[in-house]
This record gives C-alpha cells, sequence and structure tokens, in this order.
C-alpha cells in the first residue's frame, strides 16, 4: 500500500479524507510521499514542470547510503540522532500546512539532511573491515557523478521539448521580437495562447524599463473586423489555422520563433 501514489490518490479520494473526514491521516499519507521509493530514487515528481521524470529527488546511490546513514546516526550520540529527526521532519512544514499534493520544490527541506545522512552511510560502509563492503561503497559513491551527468545530458536535450509546452512554449522568444525594438507600438496576440496577457506584461518589464504593455487578445475574426494600424505587432501560434488568412501585402513576417527541437511554435508579424 505505501509504495504506491497511485493507492494513495486512489483510497485518498474514495474515503474523503482530503475534505476532512481524516486529516491526521490524510497528512500522514502525505508525509509518507515524500520518502516513497519511486519519489526519491526514481521518478521524482509527476509533474514535468518540476521534474524530467528520468531520476528521482535522490541518487539512486542513496537507496543504499540513507538507510545505513540512518542506522550509523540512530546508534551515535544526541547530537548525530538530531540529523535523523530532521530528516524525518523535513516535510511537515508542507505538510502541516494542509498542503498534501507532492511537489519536489515543497520538499527541498529534505535535501540538506538527506545529503549529510547520506555521507554518514557512505563513512560507514567504508570503514568496513570487508574489502567487498568497500568496493561497493566506492561504487556506490561513482554512480551519483555518472548519475547526474545523464540527467544533464537528458536536462538539456529531450526534456527541454518534452516540457515547452508546459512552459508556454519559447513564448518569451517571440516577445523578445517585439520588445527588443524602439516604440511602444499596439501589440495583439491570438486569443489562444495560454496567460498570452500575463506574459506580454511580465516579459515587456524584462526588456524594457518603461513599465509593463498590455496586449490586445484577438482572434481571426476580431482582427479582420477592426484592423489594426500600421506597425502593430502580432504574435500567433504557428499551428493556429486562421493564420493563413492573413494577407501577405498587409502583414509582414517578422519570425518564425522556434522551439529547442527546431519546431515551429509561434509566428510574429507586423502591420504594414
Amino acid at each position: 500500500f505505501f509504495s504506491s501514489r497511485r493507492r494513495h490518490t486512489r483510497y485518498i479520494s474514495v474515503t474523503g479524507v482530503q475534505t476532512c473526514a481524516l486529516p491526521i491521516w490524510a497528512r500522514l499519507v502525505a508525509w509518507w510521499e515524500y520518502f516513497n521509493p519511486d519519489f526519491l530514487f526514481l521518478s521524482g515528481d509527476t509533474s514535468v514542470t518540476n521534474s524530467t521524470r528520468a531520476s528521482g529527488f535522490v541518487p539512486v546511490a542513496f537507496a543504499v547510503l540513507l538507510p545505513v546513514g540512518v542506522y550509523r546516526l540512530w546508534r551515535g550520540n544526541r547530537a548525530e540522532r538530531l540529523l535523523v529527526a530532521g530528516l524525518a521532519t523535513a516535510p511537515l512544514a508542507a505538510v502541516m500546512t494542509g498542503t498534501i499534493d507532492l511537489n519536489r520544490y515543497r520538499a527541498m527541506f529534505v535535501l540538506p539532511f538527506g545529503a549529510i545522512v547520506a555521507a554518514y552511510g557512505a563513512e560507514r560502509l567504508w570503514q568496513s573491515t570487508r574489502l567487498w563492503v568497500r568496493a561497493g561503497c566506492a561504487i556506490l559513491v561513482l554512480t551519483v557523478p555518472i548519475q547526474f551527468a545523464g540527467f544533464y545530458a537528458d536536462y538539456m536535450s529531450r526534456y527541454r521539448d518534452a516540457s515547452s509546452v508546459w512552459f508556454g512554449h519559447n513564448i518569451r522568444g517571440a516577445l523578445a521580437v517585439v520588445f527588443e525594438h524602439d516604440g511602444n507600438d499596439p501589440l495583439l496576440m491570438s486569443s489562444r495562447i495560454p496567460y498570452a496577457d500575463s506574459y506580454a506584461r511580465y516579459y515587456s518589464q524584462v526588456f524594457r524599463p518603461s513599465g509593463p504593455q498590455t496586449p490586445v487578445l484577438v482572434d481571426g475574426e476580431h482582427l479582420s473586423a477592426t484592423p489594426p494600424s500600421a506597425g502593430s505587432w502580432l504574435i500567433v501560434g504557428a499551428a493556429e489555422a486562421w493564420r493563413a488568412q492573413l494577407d501577405p501585402n498587409a502583414w509582414q513576417t517578422v519570425s518564425a520563433v522556434t522551439e529547442p527541437s527546431g519546431e515551429t511554435s509561434f509566428v510574429v508579424y507586423r502591420k504594414r
């Protein structure tokens, strides 16, 4: 039961603990999730915006080093046992506030204690008189940078493509084309671009110190009914069908904004 995140979610949903029927049990389950082996060592957060889903929250070697470290510290002095207590209570800040959704950024408090406890585990294994235990310890420690190298390579390649849709595609690149030009010409953006107004107001302040600029959200019908003035900018999703209705004599294609994969995500036009 405690090894499956889906079972947790199903149990909470069916029994209604999220509606405070069993708030203590719900928070106990949430606390355990931060120590779920799948989350810690294998796949990490379920959200693509918080995790590559190709590695866990900590290196796989910690699956051995953490238990050994806990055993070593628990048999130590009072100060060393405090490290075990710190590891066990690190997620409580998020859990006690009623936040029962598992997210990697809420588990950051676990990291310092996890690294220290794992280091004690490595020390304990390295002090063994058995050669095979010391050899195993060396292999575990060496797998950490090797795993990180694989994580980094995946993060800079596959993950960039897989996660781009969840980060609004390359909307920054499209808005940079507009805001890096001088002037305050009107900005039109397709209403089908999620959070288009928020992105525009934010990046207008990034690229221009004059203050935020609020775009006009349009679609094909609105654009043809009220033609914009000359010099106006228009940002449209590359896959939007009504883009084909734009008159090339009236709208100049300024830039085709691409994703890391090379796929075009947005097209930037300017009114002639």
